[in-house]
C-alpha cells in the first residue's frame, strides 16, 4: 500500500498487488513501487506513531525547530484540570507543528496565557472516567491525540493514557 497526504489526517491509499511467486524479491518491487508515490508520506507515517517524548526530552529536541509541510500537525492535549492557575506551559514543550488543545475542570478559569485560538474541552469531574473522556476527545478531530502534557499527572490520568497508547508527559 501507498499513502498520499491529502489534507489533514487524510491519506489516499493505493494497494499495490505483489506478483506471483510470492518470495522477497516480488515484495520488494511492491514496496519500491509504493514508495515512488509519495516518500516524504512514507517515512512520516513510518514515524508518525512513534513519539518520543518526556520530561527530559523536549516537544523542541523531538520536532527541532523548523516547521513540517501543512499536512504534518501533530496533536497535544495540554491538562489543565487540576494544575494551579499560576503554572503554565514551558517554553521548550512549544512547537508550531502542535495544535494545542485544553483540558480544564468545568469550575477552572482560563489563564491568561492562552491565545483564545485553542479548543477547551471542560470536565466535569476531573478524575473519574478518565478514558472514556480523553477518547471522546480523540474522536472529535481526524488527527489523532499524539501526547498528554500536564503537570504532576496523576496515577489516574496516567493509567487513562496508558490504557489508550497515548503518551504522557508529566511536568512538574
Amino acid at each position: 500500500m501507498s499513502l498520499t497526504t491529502e489534507t489533514l489526517g487524510r491519506w489516499k491509499v493505493k494497494y499495490h498487488s505483489v506478483s506471483p511467486p510470492f518470495k522477497t524479491t516480488e515484495c520488494m518491487a511492491a514496496i519500491e513501487q509504493a514508495l515512488r508515490v509519495s516518500p516524504l508520506d512514507v517515512f512520516w507515517l513510518q514515524d508518525r506513531w512513534r513519539v518520543y517524548l518526556n520530561k527530559n526530552y523536549t516537544i523542541r529536541e523531538w520536532l527541532e525547530t523548523g516547521t513540517s509541510d501543512a499536512g504534518k500537525s501533530h496533536r497535544a492535549l495540554l491538562w489543565l484540570a487540576g494544575a494551579p492557575q499560576s503554572w503554565r506551559l514551558p517554553e521548550e514543550w512549544t512547537h508550531p507543528d502542535v495544535i494545542y488543545e485544553i483540558v480544564m475542570a468545568s469550575s477552572q478559569e482560563l489563564p491568561p496565557w492562552l491565545t483564545g485560538k485553542e479548543t477547551i474541552h471542560r470536565l466535569a469531574n476531573t478524575e473519574s472516567g478518565l478514558r472514556k473522556t480523553i477518547s471522546d476527545i480523540d474522536l472529535k478531530q481526524a488527527l489523532p491525540v499524539d501526547f498528554i502534557i500536564a503537570r504532576n499527572a496523576s496515577d489516574k490520568l496516567s493509567k487513562a493514557a496508558n490504557t489508550l497508547a497515548i503518551r504522557l508527559v508529566s511536568l512538574p
